[in-house]
């Protein structure tokens, strides 16, 4: 290990970095995933200048960067609800090591659930960057996008099945809004029914502000045989 912008010995020290292995494998996982831990300590401009590879040894040149710490990421933006529904802690980035993977974890948590409630195409984003001696402040925002509904479920196929059954079982009502999760359950939920089952994966039919779920279905061949065993006497005894 080599340091570009800092002592070898104290970069090793300083960011608890191991430099021997078990095994080649093991220590090409390491250096792949370097830069990713560095960022996840604060060290958002880390990166590996060169890495070389011999039978015995890997030397790496690690260019670690400065630590930044978030000082505030204000999400006051985001309606409260939404904060709240998925479980928003604003403490988590106050004197904090500046994560973006942590910041990605809560957009993907704000669009999942954005995304179930009727707002398909939502986007998170981070705005107002702004960075003073390695402390960060910024804006956690929210665009919800267009509120876009399932206007209703089509069947085609032979399956007898009542389109207002479906709605109920389903979940998924005419005029209802989006819901990934429930999309998401339909093949499992079709599989728990004994006399339907689907002929092909249902799809959603995209459209300007709504969608349509397309399901095509078929009667469900019974796994069991019913068999009638019945004590009766054979033709030598009826003759007697």
């Amino acid at each position: 290990m080599h340091g570009v912008d800092r002592d070898t010995s104290e970069l090793i020290s300083d960011l608890g970095l191991k430099t021997s292995f078990s095994n080649r494998n093991d220590c090409i996982a390491y250096i792949n995933q370097l830069p990713q831990l560095l960022q996840q300590k604060g060290y958002v401009t880390a990166s590996l200048d060169s890495i070389v590879y011999d039978s015995a040894f890997a030397r790496v040149v690690l260019y670690r960067g400065d630590k930044y710490e978030w000082a505030q990421l204000d999400a006051s933006h985001i309606n409260a609800s939404i904060l709240q529904a998925v479980g928003w802690r604003e403490k988590v980035f106050v004197n904090k090591p500046m994560d973006f993977a942590q910041v990605t974890q809560w957009q993907e948590k704000i669009l999942g659930y954005m995304e179930n409630h009727g707002h398909p195409f939502a986007k998170v984003y981070l705005d107002s960057l702004n960075i003073d001696h390695e402390k960060v402040i910024a804006q956690l925002k929210l665009d919800p996008g267009p509120a876009y509904k399932i206007d209703s479920i089509r069947v085609y196929g032979e399956a007898k099945i009542a389109n207002e059954f479906l709605q109920r079982y389903l979940d998924i009502r005419n005029g209802s809004p989006f819901n990934k999760e429930k999309l998401l359950r339909v093949s499992r939920r079709m599989r728990e029914l004994t006399y339907v089952e689907e002929e092909y994966p249902s799809k959603l039919l995209w459209l300007g502000t709504g969608s349509t779920l397309e399901m095509y279905l078929k009667p469900k061949r019974s796994s069991q045989v019913n068999v009638l065993v019945g004590f009766l006497p054979n033709n030598d005894q009826l003759s007697t």
